[in-house]
């Protein structure tokens, strides 16, 4: 059984990164040395049971994800203005960071889930510093209600490459959002374009905050945030990316298990709480990380975003992983795969 305290594991990306960043030098690039070795455990180590977790374990590991990504955040801007961190050791500060803040924003997934006002509030902090605060509306209302169907930016159909699909990805959740939360204030008869639309809002103070950061600190310390946001949306993205590749969906039919992937991988799931029990999170949307269950009509990859992420960014590696088992699935399943 995965003990709750395997959940703690979240916590050292940020942590590792912090340290990188302060020590500088070699050490800025040790988080992905760490995540390379866990992303070979990834793929070796698999469990189907649910979490035997404490009840207030998960709470402490989620909602404690916002400060240590502030202290990897504030280390890498102190580095980068002093001049601690630069050429090599700022470019591994910036890699490792944003892979910090990329299992940030999985945790922040769970953080605006959450209906109590502190979670969802750290959550949407987690993506508004990493310039993605428009998410919280198209995930919530677009992509949960779209997934697995052409409407849904996040679903990639079969034989589109991550590359590919990206751009699509990024544009289309930022149009998605914009486009529902005007929708939102039409049906109140309220001006679809001003303040009171929550990514028009949402983005401005994004802006304001880069701004001040420039102002601040200088030119170096605001691009390695950017470029560190950057970072984040990349690894964020691959692992919906996984989560939805090739799969599709009626409009009108219920959503259910074989409309998302998952992974029994236990690296990926207590480092990103459970995010690759993802079958069960789509189906049953209340439940929080430490409630999700394996899904035995679920499309199953062999591991998680953390040992999956190399095999994404090379397109032949992954349509081989992935088309074979899609292929297999829509046998089994009677075709629920493009």
């Amino acid at each position: 059984m995965l003990k709750g305290f395997a959940y703690f594991l979240s916590w050292l990306p940020p942590l590792i990164a912090a340290g990188g960043n302060f020590l500088g030098g070699g050490w800025a690039g040790s988080l992905g040395i760490f995540m390379t070795l866990l992303a070979a455990a990834d793929w070796l180590w698999r469990k189907r049971n649910a979490p035997d977790a404490w009840p207030a374990v998960p709470e402490v590991v989620v909602l404690g994800q916002l400060p240590l990504q502030i202290l990897a955040w504030g280390t890498l801007l102190a580095g980068a203005a002093n001049g601690k961190l630069a050429g090599l050791a700022l470019g591994q500060a910036i890699i490792s960071t944003g892979m910090s803040s990329g299992v940030g924003l999985t945790v922040g997934h769970e953080l605006v889930h959450r209906r109590e006002r502190i979670f969802h509030l750290a959550g949407l902090a987690v993506y508004t510093v990493n310039f993605f605060g428009h998410f919280v509306i198209e995930h919530l209302h677009g992509h949960h209600r779209n997934v697995a169907t052409g409407e849904d930016v996040d679903t990639a159909p079969r034989g589109v490459s991550y590359y590919r699909h990206l751009p699509r990805q990024i544009t289309g959740q930022f149009r998605m959002a914009l486009q529902l939360e005007a929708d939102r204030l039409r049906a109140a008869a309220k001006s679809p374009w001003g303040p009171g639309n929550f990514v028009i809002a949402v983005t401005g103070l994004e802006i304001l905050f880069y701004a001040g950061l420039g102002v601040a600190l200088g030119v170096v310390p605001l691009v390695a945030m950017l470029a560190q946001a950057g970072v984040a949306r990349v690894f964020y993205q691959a692992g919906a990316y996984t989560q939805h590749y090739g799969l599709t969906r009626r409009p009108d039919e219920r959503i259910d298990e074989p409309h998302s992937w998952e992974s029994n991988s236990v690296i990926s799931r207590a480092m990103l709480v459970e995010n690759f029990r993802h079958a069960d999170h789509h189906c049953h949307v209340a439940r929080s990380c430490a409630e999700l269950q394996h899904c035995p009509r679920a499309p199953e990859l062999p591991a998680g975003a953390i040992g999956l992420f190399a095999v994404v960014m090379i397109p032949p590696l992954w349509f081989a992983v992935a088309n074979r088992r899609l292929e297999h699935f829509r046998r089994a399943s009677g075709g629920q795969s493009n």
